[in-house]
């Protein structure tokens, strides 16, 4: 199954403008993190499998929550990150769900935060991976299938 690079960054283009007001630059090298480390991972299960993962650093995360819920000059709380982060892997998620053929069903979302983290999808390879940057503030979204027959059965 072929997921198009140019379609993800599209994706996820369209949901930081529409959702955060922040417009995004595709392409962007991924520029190192600092601090702790904020990824945000959905699961797609049925016809075809696989997960797409928001990647950021901390202070990333806090300006897109500040962003989505207009916060003004105050600090966002762990739980608002915890949120936005689960939220915008969701709405990621849900937009590649929509490009794959057969039935399939989207996971709640999963926030993990910490330093140095390698979040892996055991069986899974990457399909799509493209760093961006909005406000400053560098991410990437990676989108990762599992091998075998509920891949081949949709190609």
């Amino acid at each position: 199954m072929n997921i198009p690079t140019g379609e993800v960054e599209g994706i996820v283009a369209e949901i930081w403008e529409s959702m955060l007001g922040l417009p995004v630059e595709t392409g962007a090298e991924d520029a190192p993190r600092r601090g702790r480390e904020v990824f945000a991972a959905v699961q797609i299960t049925g016809a075809w499998e696989g997960a797409v993962i928001v990647e950021c650093d901390e202070e990333a995360a806090a300006t897109f929550t500040t962003a989505m819920l207009g916060l003004d000059d105050e600090e966002p709380a762990e739980s608002d990150i915890h949120d936005v982060m689960g939220e915008l892997a969701n709405m990621a998620g849900g937009n590649v769900k929509a490009m794959v053929a057969g039935d399939t069903r989207l996971s709640l979302p999963t926030v993990v935060v910490g330093r140095q983290l390698d979040l892996s999808v055991p069986g899974a390879e990457r399909l799509v991976t493209s760093s961006f940057v909005a406000d400053g503030a560098s991410f990437s979204v990676v989108v990762m299938a599992k091998n075998g027959p509920a891949v081949a059965a949709v190609g």
